[in-house]
């Protein structure tokens, strides 16, 4: 990540953590057709990164943008709103596992009621 820190600049490495975040990225050799580096950049973009990283992995950090706080967030506020945790976890790109822990803890604090009870 450095690499392409120090070599695409810092707006090209915060389009790869908004796009990747979290994750661990094989960067291919050959343009990719689908997926997120394919969503995020464009196909001179995807040919630089190619040049600096490609062929390999890169550990792509969550970042200041934290996505999970913002996915957190945005679940917390659907919860409050009445949606499903199915329904919280196809929008905010969660899984239902996760969307769970995050109701347990908003009941946990007073911001839910109680399960089997409607507000």
């Amino acid at each position: 990540m450095a690499d392409i820190l120090k070599q695409l600049g810092k707006d090209f490495a915060d389009r790869l953590v908004q796009a990747c975040g979290g994750r661990r990225v094989y960067i291919p050799t050959r343009l990719p057709r689908r997926g997120p580096l394919h969503d995020a950049f464009n196909e001179p973009e995807l040919r630089k990164l190619i040049a600096v990283s490609g062929g390999g992995h890169v550990d792509v950090p969550v970042g200041a943008g934290n996505t999970y706080g913002r996915a957190r967030s945005k679940a917390e506020g659907m919860l409050r709103e009445g949606y499903s945790a199915n329904e919280i976890a196809n929008k905010v790109g969660l899984s239902r596992r996760t969307v769970f822990m995050i109701k347990a803890r908003m009941r946990d604090l007073g911001q839910l009621p109680p399960r089997g009870q409607v507000r």
